[in-house]
This record gives structure tokens, sequence and C-alpha cells, in this order.
């Protein structure tokens, strides 16, 4: 992939004469295609080392097992962060958290790479304030720069299987926001707020040889680069309206932010250390999304999310090169069989059983500059709390990302979602 160029470390023979292997996202296809070659090597999602990681959009379990809808529901526990207004309808102070597990099985048509992974999704909370207000504060990842990959470096010795370079990322770009609710009416909402993109993201490579006698004048050691994203503010705003009795809408705009990155780089081959500083600026978005009530118990919902990545000015660093980019517009579509609502039901007639379906571009291109697109279906369920205190979130996911024709490997993954909505309990006194 040729985009991302996150990090390019190097590796140095002895004696002086250096040799530079890129440790860059736009080598990932041909290297990934090296290691795959050796045999099994472990590798968490190979496109989450281009620029900037993988993109997350914010939504919880549910909104996530839907397709990655939630902009326009109108509900009570409704907590896909995406839309400030969403959880405008609360009429109880709530906290939300949300984990995600994922297999990944990243190959090239004849070898298999796995990686399993554990992450947090989201936390939030929303205070109700008198006068239809509210306060939600949130915090969730924008960005995941996981990623390993273990290859053979071609030293020229023979038995050059033994010789192996190790690339391994890590952290992400977090994003933190408040919003002010206000919804005096149960058929609309309207929010505004402001938050904050910070974080960092870190490259670590490693060389080792089973014989360095033999390794051609190469040099095992570590080499480690580093960026640190400064906070930079955003402004969002959103909206929920129930123009007829089955059918909710709503709609968001995010503003986009410059960060001040300060990258670093360190190597024990040879002892180079440098230090620089640049900026990066991360895309507006926008989005609008649909639910459609059919019968009691049935619920459709759809969403569109866009960035203009392509507009994004790229990192201004000599070292590390973050860009360009291509525009995005995912979609994603859901059902859901509500729980029963009725006094008298059965706890298993009021779990809610969900379903949906997400088409996912990524903002980064190929080597050939080609863009690289995903796919998720996803089935959960929703288990009640106390009737109306929340609910339980439960997620099951298969998706894929990349094409073995177009960009010569392909990553398929099972993603497993948990979340909970609890509300408060009022005093009784």
């Amino acid at each position: 992939m040729r985009a991302g160029c996150r990090g390019m470390g190097g590796s140095h023979r002895a004696g002086g004469a250096t040799r530079r292997i890129r440790a860059r996202g736009g080598c990932a296809l041909g290297l990934l295609a090296a290691m795959l070659c050796a045999g099994p090597a472990p590798a968490e999602s190979l496109f989450a080392r281009e620029a900037l990681g993988e993109w997350i959009e914010e939504y919880d379990a549910r909104g996530e097992t839907l397709g990655s809808t939630g902009i326009g529901l109108i509900d009570a526990h409704n907590f896909a962060t995406i839309n400030p207004a969403a959880t405008a309808f609360s009429r109880k102070s709530m906290g939300h958290v949300g984990f995600g597990s994922s297999l990944r099985r990243t190959g090239d048509g004849t070898n298999e790479a796995r990686r399993p992974s554990t992450y947090i999704t989201g936390l939030g909370a929303h205070l109700v304030l008198p006068g239809g207000l509210g306060l939600r504060l949130t915090a969730t990842p924008a960005t995941d720069g996981a990623h390993a990959v273990d290859e053979p470096v071609a030293t020229g010795w023979e038995a050059a299987g033994a010789d192996r370079r190790r690339s391994e990322g890590s952290r992400w770009l977090l994003r933190y926001a408040g919003a002010l609710t206000w919804s005096r009416d149960p058929d609309w909402a309207l929010a505004a707020g402001l938050g904050f993109y910070a974080g960092s993201l870190r490259d670590e490579v490693s060389y080792a040889f089973g014989d360095p006698a033999q390794a051609a004048g190469w040099a095992p050691g570590e080499e480690r680069t580093q960026l640190r994203f400064h906070p930079g503010t955003f402004l969002t705003a959103g909206g929920l309206v129930r123009p007829l009795a089955p059918l909710t809408l709503g709609a968001f705009v995010a503003g986009g932010a410059r960060l001040e990155v300060t990258g670093s780089y360190s190597s024990s081959i040879g002892g180079g250390a440098d230090r620089e500083t640049g900026h990066v600026e991360i895309p507006p978005g926008y989005g609008a999304g649909a639910a459609l009530r059919l019968g009691d118990r049935w619920r459709l919902s759809g969403d569109l999310v866009g960035r203009p990545w392509k507009d994004a000015e790229p990192a201004a660093l000599a070292r590390h090169r973050l860009g360009a980019y291509r525009n995005t517009l995912r979609w994603g579509v859901g059902v859901e069989r509500l729980g029963s609502a009725h006094p008298r039901a059965g706890y298993g007639s009021t779990i809610a059983w969900r379903a949906g379906f997400a088409w996912i571009p990524w903002y980064a291109l190929d080597e050939q500059g080609d863009g690289i697109d995903e796919w998720r279906a996803s089935l959960g369920a929703g288990l009640p709390v106390q009737g109306d205190r929340g609910s339980i979130d439960l997620m099951l996911a298969w998706g894929r990302r990349g094409s073995l024709e177009r960009h010569g490997i392909e990553e398929s993954y099972i993603r497993f979602g948990f979340g909970s909505v609890f509300s408060s309990v009022p005093r009784g006194y």
C-alpha cells in the first residue's frame, strides 16, 4: 500500500555501510507477500500500518450490529456517539462501555497469517439536566494503529529463512468529546459540542539473524519511530426528528481538526536518532440516517457517512509520510426485531434480535493507487436490564477487506462485540 508510510525505519550493515529497508506502509503488500511465502506469521490488520491506522467511526455495540447505523434512531438507550443528539431522549442519566475482540486472517491465496486482538470501543456518560437539557461526555478510538509483521531478510545467505525482520505497530489516535443536548419534545432533539483528537502511533522494527557471521555484514538490532499527536479541537452538531409516527431521521456534522505532530526516530544499529515536528489534518465528517418502524416489533435503519480525506493536507514531516488519501462514503443497513414491552412477557420475549450489513471504504490507497474496500455482516442481540434501565448488547460479525485480484492480498476477520448501556435508578424517597 502506497499512501500510508507512517514511519520509515532502516536496516544497517555493520562497518559503517548502510542499506535501508523502508518500514513504510507503501511497501505493505510486497512485504506481506514475502512473509506469507515463508509460512505462517503473526499479523494484526496489515492495513492498520497505513497512514494514521484504521479509521473508526463512533458506534456502540448495538449500532455496529445493525450495520453501523444509529444516526437517525430515536431511542432512550441509543449511544451511537457519532450523532451528538443520539442520547437526548434519555430521561435518566446513563453510562456506556464497549469492548471488542477480533480474530483476523490475512492471505495471498496460498499462505495465511492470523492474529487475535482485544480493545475498548468506547466509554461515555449522559447526564440529565433541567429544562430538557443533557450533557454527554465520550471517549472513543478514532484510529487503531496495531499491526505485526514477521518476514525474512534477503541477506544473501543460503539459509536466509533464519534471518528475520519484525515490524510491530501499536497505539492509537483517540477522540474525546462533550456535547450539550436539548429535547423538550419526544419527536425532536438538537445537540452541539466540542471535542479534540490526541494520541500517538509507534512502530518498532527489529532484526535477528540465524548466523550473523553468514549474514553478509548485516547487524542485528532495533529501530523505533513514534508520532505524537498534540490535541487538535473540532466542533460537532447533530439533530433528530420524527416527521411521521413510524419514521425518524437524523443528521450530524463534525468539523475538521489540525494536529501538531512530533516525530522521533532512534536506532540501536549505529546509534542514530533524530526528531522533527509538523502537522496533520483530520477531515470533517458528515452523515445522515433514518429508522422506520414496521408494526410493533420490527425496525429498519440505514446510515450514510462521508469524509473528504482527499482534501486533507498530509503531514509535513520529512521522515514520516502520511498521505495522500481518497474521499470515503460508507453506508450501512440494519434490521431489528424489538423485544416485547408487555409487562407479563417472559424474559426471552424481551430480547431484541439484530442483523446488519456495512460497506466501508478505506481512506488510504494501495501500492498502485487503488482504493481498498471492506464489507461486514453482523448478527447480535440486546438483553434488557431491569426493564427500562438499559441493555447488554452482544455482536458477532464477519468481514473482509482488500481483494486478491486487485491488491494481491485480502483480509477476513471475525469480530465479537460487547456493550452495555445502563441508566441510573431514581431514589424512592
